[in-house]
């Protein structure tokens, strides 16, 4: 057995008890009874051994959970890693599955439904005080939300991959708002832009600027504009 083999074994009795949520000092525990024994085939044999114990626990774990769940499938837990804790309903392998909330250790929380341990939907609040409430998925925010931001700017819409995307309609602090196509976090297509000195635009847009034919309206009462825009000109 080769120095490689030792390095092997002892990496693969670490991540073994990480994959098992093993505290450090569990795991510190075991590495040192691995590396303490002399040779390759007794360091073989203990990291053998000891991902056995691993398994055994786990699935008495498991088990342990499973016959909690047939009792009560209402069953509230609360779980910790180092991210932060969690606190609401989980399946029988110990996933977040069903409402719940998570608290991360910064300050940020999500409470709504999970599935599999993914955020599905629910109320995303972070430190600085910015809100989600909506449809997500592991890229972030995804479907049909509304998103306010601590400054007081506020989208209602669709998302995708976390960035605006399909209809929506934009309100910033000033007044001035968007409503119509997005692509990508940028209009594109169809919308009505009306900025806070009353002028109204309702025409196409392209990668945020107009592009298009369009109209134009001014709040101070000049005449109209109709025709074509590219790349935001005239």
């Amino acid at each position: 057995i080769t120095n490689f083999n030792h390095f092997f074994y002892l990496t693969k009795l670490i991540f073994t008890m990480y994959l098992n949520h093993y505290d450090c000092h569990l795991t510190y525990q075991f590495v040192l009874i691995f590396v303490l024994n002399q040779t390759p085939s007794e360091r073989l044999k203990a990291a053998n051994h000891a991902i056995f114990l691993l398994k055994q626990e786990k699935n008495q774990l498991l088990h342990d959970i499973a016959r909690i769940h047939s009792k009560n499938p209402e069953q509230i837990i609360t779980l910790e890693n180092d991210y932060g804790s969690y606190t609401g309903k989980v399946n029988n392998h110990l996933r977040k599955h069903g409402h719940g909330k998570f608290t991360w250790k910064d300050g940020m929380t999500f409470e709504g439904e999970y599935n599999q341990d993914a955020m599905v939907k629910g109320i995303k609040t972070d430190p600085n005080g910015d809100v989600y409430d909506g449809e997500c998925s592991q890229t972030g925010k995804n479907g049909f939300g509304k998103y306010t931001s601590h400054t007081g700017m506020c989208y209602e819409g669709h998302y995708k991959n976390d960035k605006k995307h399909g209809e929506g309609k934009i309100i910033h602090p000033d007044g001035s708002s968007y409503k119509g196509h997005w692509e990508h976090g940028l209009r594109h297509g169809a919308g009505t832009q009306i900025d806070a000195n009353g002028d109204i635009f309702d025409g196409v847009w392209k990668d945020d600027k107009r592009h298009g034919f369009g109209t134009q309206k001014y709040g101070n009462g000049d005449d109209d504009f109709v025709g074509t825009w590219e790349h935001g000109e005239k």
